[in-house]
Formats: structure tokens, sequence, C-alpha cells
């Protein structure tokens, strides 16, 4: 799917960026993208593709992306885990785990022990889709108190 104006304008339209709109296009053209392939086919600056360092990310707008990222990947592991090779898996469990210890550190410290849990049988059995989805509820138990669309 090319980048174009017109596209990127209907995106505006439903309250993307122009940067948003041409990473989010750029991914439907790739598929799957490391966050160092997205900018030159976005033209975007390599550092507004990688959330993490985008200055206008709050910490608690990378809880939400985290969150959002853990149920989208626990849905497609229960759809398609089958597909997947186990490797890339455990690979994909133990980097979310990272991701989710930088979280906890902050935001839960109570999470974790049980994250070093999961860390632990991480060497010896696959994540299921439940492992995904109980990580993201508990992001988002946190992150509910704050929520600013509440009256």
């Amino acid at each position: 799917m090319p980048i174009n104006a017109d596209r990127i304008r209907k995106l505006a339209e439903h309250g993307l960026t122009e940067y948003q709109a041409r990473v989010y296009l750029a991914l439907l053209d790739l598929g799957t993208a490391t966050a160092s392939q997205i900018p030159p086919i976005a033209r975007v600056p390599r550092v507004l593709a990688c959330y993490r360092y985008h200055p206008g990310n709050t910490h608690r707008r990378q809880a939400e992306m985290l969150d959002a990222m853990l149920t989208s990947f626990g849905k497609f592991l229960g759809d398609e885990g089958g597909r997947i090779p186990p490797g890339v898996v455990r690979k994909n469990w133990r980097k979310n785990l990272h991701r989710l210890y930088r979280w906890a550190r902050r935001s839960d410290p109570a999470c974790l022990p049980a994250l070093a849990l999961s860390a632990a049988r991480a060497i010896l059995t696959l994540p299921a889709p439940d492992d995904y989805f109980r990580y993201a509820a508990r992001i988002h138990r946190t992150l509910e108190p704050d929520r600013e669309d509440r009256p």
C-alpha cells in the first residue's frame, strides 16, 4: 500500500499525526518489520519510529502501548500459535518479560516476583496466550484509575 497524501489525510481525520500515519501505512505495506526498517519506507526520522525515544510519549503512554502489544500478541498466539516456530515464541516472550520488568520496576513492584517466576519458566516451557493476557490485564488495572476519559 503506497504512502500518499490522500491516505495520510484520511488517517489524520481519524486522529493520527502525519508521522503516525506514515508509520502505519509502512507497516501495512511491510506486514512485519523492525524499528530500523520502517523509517526509510515511511520517510520519518528514525527516532520517531521507536516509541520509547519519542519525546511526547510519557511513561503512561508506553504502558498503554505495552498493554496493547501484549494483548495483540496473546490473541495472535491463540489463533496462529502453531504457525510460529517455538524459538521465535520463546525469544519474543523473553523480550516482553524484559519490557514488563522495566515497567514493573516503576509502576508495580509487587509484580516483580511473578515476572521472575515467568522468566524461570520461560527456559523450559513456551508461554501460553493466557500469560500475555495476564500481564496485559495487570498493566490495564494500573492504568485504570488514571483514565482521563472518566467523569
